[in-house]
């Protein structure tokens, strides 16, 4: 393990347990809130020829470059809300998280104002949260989440989590249900690692004219959502339009439940057009929750001169809840490289003796945390 990475695993415990402590001694008002949640994590990879990574946003992992890899999961956020009037609140969101671009350095992920035009209509303007799939709004807090993290050959289909723009969300009753609709209007400039057939890269691009729409039906034990986004990307050698699509469902009777989403991205001259799924099932026992994960991502061959991306997992995990404020996960992914010559799937960093089409056993332990 380098020692860079360590520091900053070691800095990321020891500030998560400093602000806890600040914030148990100096009790805010009721109108501003801090918060925090936090992720000390540890993946371990069998594959030695490449790196496994969380997120498109890395740039080394478990494998080639780490035994054990600090930086897929860890994270440490904070959050400020703040009650302004009776109408008008303000939420800031900063984390902290292994990035390609700024290492462990904070990031602001959201930054808005939110103002009630009627009770059930909100509008939001700034840093506001980009709805692509069903945990948006709470995928990087790994204690609202069963898994230890979220699948990747979905959630890499777009890992861009905010966008600087406006944001209308309206609820209204619908049968015996609750709607909810949201637009979203805005603008991002983004950063990912990039695999292409002369190696690794890092592929930086500005999306406007983002436009967003999610619809989500909660009925009963049910809940139904849908949503695409679309946006014009601006980059050296790429000049395209991102299409991606999302339909999710998840059914929860309190002790046990299902969760499958399906999506469909379109970026023509960047990925090839890829169909991601993925089915979760858990069991609520006590402090236990035992889980199961299929997912999995598949491209087509029409762009030929791209490198697929196909890849599927199988994972097992459990959840204890051992406070009430905290968890550990234990996960195992038994994870495939598929698509033919040259495909990488989400693995990146590939020395020269990797074989496409190789296979790889992940454990992950993580431990989640709020205050």
């Amino acid at each position: 393990m380098k020692s860079g990475t360590r520091r900053s695993a070691v800095c990321l415990l020891v500030l998560s347990f400093s602000i806890h402590s600040a914030s148990a001694a100096d009790e805010t008002d009721a109108a501003v809130k801090l918060r925090g949640f936090g992720t000390i994590g540890a993946a371990h990879s069998s594959l030695k020829q490449a790196d496994f990574v969380g997120s498109p946003l890395q740039d080394s992992g478990a494998g080639a470059t780490h035994k054990w890899a600090f930086g897929v999961d860890s994270k440490l956020g904070l959050q400020l809300d703040a009650r302004l009037t009776d109408r008008l609140d303000g939420v800031v969101q900063v984390v902290s998280q292994q990035r390609s671009d700024v290492g462990y350095r904070p990031q602001v992920e959201w930054a808005y104002l939110k103002y009630e035009i009627a009770p059930d209509f909100l509008l939001r303007a700034g840093r506001v949260i980009l709805p692509a799939f069903m945990v948006s709004e709470s995928r990087l807090v790994g204690y609202a989440n069963h898994w230890a993290r979220p699948p990747i050959e979905s959630y890499n289909l777009s890992p861009f989590s905010n966008s600087d723009g406006v944001d209308v969300s309206y609820q209204s009753q619908l049968g015996s249900g609750r709607n909810t609709i949201q637009l979203i209007y805005g603008n991002l400039d983004a950063e990912a690692v990039d695999v292409t057939p002369r190696g690794t890269e890092i592929l930086r691009a500005r999306f406007r004219d983002i436009v967003a729409i999610n619809d989500t039906y909660e009925i009963g034990n049910w809940t139904w959502r849908a949503a695409a986004i679309t946006g014009k990307a601006h980059a050296p050698s790429l000049d395209s339009r991102l299409k991606f699509f999302n339909l999710g469902v998840g059914y929860d009777v309190g002790n046990w439940f299902v969760q499958a989403e399906l999506s469909r991205l379109l970026f023509p001259g960047a990925v090839r057009p890829s169909t991601a799924r993925y089915v979760t099932l858990g069991l609520r026992q006590g402090s236990l929750t035992p889980y199961l994960i299929y997912s999995s991502v598949a491209s087509s061959d029409s762009q030929v001169a791209l490198l697929p991306n196909d890849q599927r997992s199988y994972s097992a995990g459990v959840r204890w809840d051992f406070s009430r404020q905290a968890s550990v996960k234990l996960q195992l992914d038994r994870v495939s490289i598929r698509g033919g010559a040259g495909g990488n799937g989400f693995f990146i960093n590939t020395r020269p003796d990797f074989v496409s089409g190789s296979g790889a056993t992940v454990v992950s332990a993580v431990i989640d945390f709020t205050f």
